[in-house]
Parts: C-alpha cells; sequence; structure tokens
C-alpha cells in the first residue's frame, strides 16, 4: 500500500510538472543578459548619431575654414586696391595743382593779349615791315599761345583719366566691399550651424552618460567596497590637500611607470579623455553599478586597454601608471585616483579594501 502511495504522489508530482531539484536562479541571469543587451543597443544607437553629428561637424568647420579663407583673400585685394587708390589720390592731388598753375598761366596770358594788351607782343607786332611780316609775327604769337593751351589741355586729359581710374577702383572696392559681406554673412551662417551641431553633439554625450550610469548597474552587483586600483602600497593620502588654485579631489599612488591600473569594482568605462580640463592627462572614468563613479588619472594614452561603453570587471587591468598631464600631487610617476558619489567628490580612503 505505502509503495502504490508513493508512486501516486510522484505520479501527480510530475503530471503538475513539480521539482524536488535546486531552485532555477537563471532568470535574474537572463534579465541581466537582456538588459545588458538593451543597454549596448541604445549606446551602439547613440553612437551612430555622435559619429553623424561629428561628421557635420567636421564638413561645417572645413566650409568655415574655407570661406574664412576666402575672407583673407579678400582682404588682402582690398587692401592692394586701398593702396592704388591712396597712391590714386595722391596723383589726383598733384596733378590738380599743376593743372590749376597751367590754367591760370594761359589765362593770364590770354587776359594780358586780349584784354588788357600786352606790350611786349603788341611792339612785336606793330614793329612788323609789311602786312605779310605782321601775319607771320600774329602766326607765332598764336602759336605761342597754342602751346601753353596744348600743355594745359595735356594736364587737364590726364587729370580726366586719374579720375576715370579713380572711379574704376571704387567701383572694385564696392565690388570687393559687397564679396567681403556675402562671406561674412555666410560664416555667421555656417557659424550658427556648427554651434547647433556641437548643442547636438553634447545632447548626444549626456543621453550617453545617462545609459551608461543607468545600464552601468545590469549586473546588480557591488557592496560599496573598492578594491585598489594598482598594486598595494604607500599611498599619499592627500584627499582635499590645499593646492593653492584648488583643492586635491582624489589620492595619490606613487608607482614605477608602466604598473598596472585596476578597475576598482565592476562597471562600464565612461569615458577614455584626452582632453585636459583640470591637469588630469589621459584619464578613465568607470560608472559602478552600486552608484559610485571612479576617476583613474596621468596615464599614458598608449597604454589604456579600454575603451568607452565597454564592460569592465573588478582587478582588470584598464592602463599603466605614468606622468602624464599636471603631475604636481605627487613626485614622479603616480596614479591619480579619484571617487565620485552623487556628482561629488569623496574620500577614495573610506571605499578601499
Amino acid at each position: 500500500m505505502k509503495s502504490k502511495l508513493v508512486m501516486s504522489v510522484l505520479a501527480v508530482c510530475l503530471a503538475f510538472g513539480l521539482s524536488f531539484g535546486p531552485v532555477d536562479k537563471t532568470i535574474p541571469t537572463a534579465n541581466a543578459s537582456s538588459n545588458a543587451d538593451e543597454g549596448k543597443q541604445k549606446l551602439k544607437d547613440i553612437k551612430s548619431k555622435q559619429t553623424a553629428s561629428k561628421a557635420e561637424i567636421d564638413k561645417v568647420e572645413k566650409m568655415i575654414e574655407g570661406k574664412k579663407k576666402a575672407i583673407n583673400e579678400i582682404e588682402a585685394k582690398a587692401g592692394a586696391l586701398n593702396d592704388q587708390i591712396a597712391k590714386l589720390n595722391k596723383s589726383i592731388e598733384s596733378n590738380k595743382k599743376v593743372l590749376e598753375q597751367s590754367r591760370q598761366a594761359l589765362g593770364d596770358k590770354l587776359n594780358r593779349i586780349y584784354l588788357q594788351g600786352d606790350n611786349g607782343y603788341m611792339a612785336q607786332l606793330l614793329a612788323a615791315g609789311s602786312f605779310s611780316d605782321f601775319l607771320k609775327r600774329y602766326e607765332v604769337l598764336r602759336l605761342i599761345v597754342e602751346s601753353d593751351y596744348q600743355v594745359f589741355n595735356e594736364y587737364l586729359t590726364a587729370q580726366q583719366n586719374l579720375q576715370k581710374q579713380q572711379a574704376e577702383l571704387q567701383e572694385k572696392q564696392k565690388s570687393l566691399n559687397a564679396e567681403m559681406k556675402k562671406a561674412n554673412e555666410a560664416v555667421k551662417q555656417y557659424e550658427a550651424e556648427l554651434d547647433k551641431h556641437k548643442a547636438e553633439l553634447q545632447q548626444y554625450e549626456q543621453q550617453e552618460n545617462e545609459v551608461l550610469k543607468k545600464y552601468a548597474g545590469y549586473s546588480d552587483s557591488g557592496n560599496g567596497v573598492l578594491g585598489w586600483p594598482t598594486t598595494r602600497g604607500f599611498v599619499y593620502w592627500n584627499y582635499m590637500q590645499n593646492r593653492g588654485n584648488h583643492f586635491h579631489k582624489g589620492d595619490d599612488f606613487p608607482r614605477p611607470a608602466g604598473t598596472p591600473i585596476y578597475a576598482a569594482d565592476d562597471g562600464v568605462v565612461l569615458r577614455v579623455s584626452t582632453s585636459d580640463p583640470e591637469g588630469y592627462g589621459v584619464f578613465i572614468d568607470i560608472q559602478h553599478p552600486n552608484g559610485l563613479m571612479t576617476r583613474y588619472a596621468h596615464m599614458f594614452l598608449s597604454t589604456v586597454t579600454v575603451h568607452a561603453g565597454e564592460h569592465v570587471t573588478r582587478g582588470e587591468r584598464i592602463a599603466a601608471v605614468g606622468n602624464n598631464g599636471d603631475s604636481v600631487g605627487a613626485t614622479g610617476n603616480h596614479l591619480h585616483f579619484e571617487v565620485w558619489k552623487n556628482g561629488h567628490t569623496v574620500n577614495p580612503k573610506s571605499y578601499l579594501e
């Protein structure tokens, strides 16, 4: 009877799919994997937008560079034209004085001969022995007057030519000014477009950080205790040391060049930055699932083995000790290590094992 009862219970258990084995714990892992895949896809989409935005920025910057080059060429032409106009104005002014002198001399001579009479010229005419001699003397006088008139006329023609050249140069100047104005307006439009793309890129970077922070915790690991970011040994516990122009935001680990730098805990690499906003040199930021973020600085880029968006594990080598950037905190090669919580630095010593 007992054996039959046991068999009956087993049959019921099998029918309802019951199991007396250990509880299946694969679901959280599947969920974690699903979250990780979702995070990676979102990061991929954002990276694609960043790439497109950077391409547009490069394109617009090249257009601005081209326009500014054209503006420089226009400015060079305008400068040369201004020099020509200045020289021409001097010539016009100088010729104007000579022209006025020639006109005055011719007018005075005509006035003396025809209006007031000039005893010298009249004496020459009256001294003629015959009418034919008078005509010859008159012809000589006429030629003298005509010669003076020709000199005056030459200066007048020269002045007219100079003024014509001046008008032509001024027209060219107007054309260059219009071209310059158009080019400057194009630069302003390009710069506005560039600012727009840069703002978009900044938004994408913010989105990237938000996604990294959100999905860094998909493994739901970490207890707030960090592993050493490099080999154990002497440390300058100089967090918040007054450096004169700023307070030191982390601690310094003096080590020989090439000493490994390790991720202090599981997390996702937020950035590998080659910019140097505060003397970090090259630095790496890692977001951890417990809400902490760690920063590793002063290494050389050639030693970095991780990239933004990569998931790293506690104790994984991410770079090597160097002496890049502003290395005031410690003498020689060292790792500058920071811990951030809720957007502010905290004392790393409190979190290290």
